[in-house]
């Protein structure tokens, strides 16, 4: 999976997303920000999609199977704790997400004790289980209605 995210300004607006996803499931997502709607475009071997989705002002990007994403839904929730919309361009679909929990842990990441926030999110109807550092930055992600989990194998590099 390749996936490109494009954001504008300081609030990190979503303009346009792209995936390709190789393999036994090939497919090629496109999302493209414009007058209060997304427009998703989905392209397989079954054929050719087109969705359009209202969009929201604040509009997050969560595609499943991506942890990086995660990162701009921490600072988010963690700056507001207000329920986000978050499209979800592979389901076609928008989510919303809620900050049900936040408790600090101490995790494991390459052989090193590491100090971090424990997230628990609802996303619709589902949990899923962040642990990010002071910085924001994601160490691990667990979603265990998919069975997905990511975990780093070295520290984040500290600084801007």
């Amino acid at each position: 999976m390749r996936p490109a995210l494009q954001v504008l300004g300081e609030a990190l607006a979503v303009s346009a997303y792209q995936t390709k996803v190789s393999g036994a499931r090939q497919e090629e997502v496109f999302v493209t920000a414009g007058n209060g709607s997304l427009l998703l475009r989905i392209r397989s071997r079954r054929g050719e999609q087109e969705r359009e989705l209202r969009a929201t002002a604040g509009m997050l990007v969560l595609d499943a199977d991506v942890a990086h994403q995660h990162y701009f839904l921490s600072l988010r929730l963690q700056a507001d704790n207000r329920p986000l919309v978050a499209v979800v361009p592979r389901e076609g679909r928008l989510v919303q997400v809620t900050l049900v929990e936040s408790e600090p842990e101490t995790i494991q990441i390459g052989g090193q004790s590491v100090d971090s926030e424990r997230l628990r999110l609802s996303i619709d109807q589902d949990r899923r289980d962040l642990w990010v550092d002071s910085e924001g930055k994601v160490l691990r992600v667990s979603d265990s209605a998919s069975g997905y989990s990511a975990v780093r194998t070295a520290l984040p590099s500290t600084g801007p």
